[in-house]
């Protein structure tokens, strides 16, 4: 039996502060955009669900609590610092669409655009940002939870997030399975660090679609017998160029 330690907390106050820790990361940034009246409540509601998530390690293994919670908490800030940064900016909520600009560009553009769009204050912002964090973490306790307890208390939190979900979608609903897990991707993206691991995996299979239909267009035949029947007459040619445009797509 693992032993813990004796805190003068009630065990209910050290789980909640390591769940506002945890919900610290995307909260703050929906909680911003709900002050400025910038988007509607889903955003906030799914960021206060997701964050549960991060309280199993924690739970199963409590000897840890620290240094799992520094961990979590260092990818989360990271991933964090763009959401607020882009709320800084625009006053708006980090989106899937931006994600895939900022994998469509090359260095040069993502260092024009910092050239431009950054301002001195952003950095009082992230200061002030990173150490709420530490306060924060500098809080927290191993829960006095028994294994048991633990054990069930994770399970609770992995059906209410994923399971009982996917059994509503694929099941009761009756929706394929990759159906299924989209609409749950999109549940967990409001969250960090999911807005980057789900818009990257968007951005992936966007991609592949659009291989799979050059592959489909290369394996057509040419037509036969095309002719021109304006190629004795002056022609325009005009050429659309997007702001992305470079030498990767100049193939399409």
């Amino acid at each position: 039996m693992p032993s813990y330690p004796t805190i003068s907390q009630p065990n209910w106050r050290i789980v909640l502060n390591l769940y506002l820790f945890f919900f610290y990361f995307s909260g703050i940034t929906h909680l911003l955009l709900q002050l400025t009246d910038s988007t509607i409540f889903v955003g906030f509601r799914q960021a206060v669900y997701m964050s549960l998530l991060w309280l199993v390690p924690v739970l199963l293994f409590p000897h840890r609590t620290r240094a799992i919670a520094a961990t979590i908490g260092l990818v989360l800030w990271a991933s964090s610092l763009v959401s607020l940064g882009y709320f800084c900016i625009y006053r708006q909520e980090f989106s899937q669409s931006v994600l895939f600009i900022i994998f469509e560009s090359n260095p040069a553009e993502s260092s024009e655009y910092i050239a431009q769009y950054f301002r001195w204050w952003m950095l009082l912002v992230f200061a002030a940002h990173t150490a709420i964090a530490i306060f924060l973490w500098r809080r927290l306790h191993a829960p006095a939870l028994s294994p048991r307890s633990a054990k069930i208390a994770s399970l609770v939190i992995v059906t209410f997030l994923f399971l009982f979900p996917l059994f509503k979608e694929s099941v009761v609903k009756g929706q394929g399975w990759d159906e299924a897990v989209d609409k749950l991707q999109r549940r967990m993206e409001p969250a960090e660090p999911w807005q980057m691991v789900v818009g990257y995996l968007q951005y992936r299979k966007q991609l592949n679609n659009m291989q799979s239909l050059l592959e489909k267009n290369a394996a057509l035949p040419p037509v036969e017998n095309l002719q021109d029947a304006y190629r004795d007459l002056p022609s325009t040619l005009v050429m659309v160029i997007g702001e992305s445009t470079n030498r990767q797509h100049l193939s399409l």
